[in-house]
């Protein structure tokens, strides 16, 4: 269970990230999963990647869709999954 942001929504210890060949499946933990069903983004809709060095913690950034839908903040750890060419320097 981890934290993140997707557009305007803040999500506090409640994200689940599955990495797949196909892209990024985020989902929200039960009971709150109801009304958010699972979103799958596939790699070539992100884009914009970079690192979002805050106090305390690290998160990275990225936009979703092209063109651009949204955009999500998102724990660090997970452009170490994400495919080389999205992976921020």
């Amino acid at each position: 269970m981890r934290s993140g942001k997707i557009g305007i929504v803040q999500y506090y210890s409640s994200l689940n990230f599955c990495v797949t060949d196909e892209g990024l499946r985020i989902s929200v933990v039960f009971p709150l999963r109801l009304g958010h069903p699972p979103l799958m983004i596939p790699w070539q809709d992100i884009h914009h990647v970079s690192d979002d060095p805050v106090l305390f913690s690290h998160s990275i950034r990225m936009s979703i869709g092209r063109p651009t839908i949204t955009r999500a903040m998102l724990p660090g750890w997970v452009k170490y999954h994400l495919p080389r060419p999205l992976r921020p320097s």
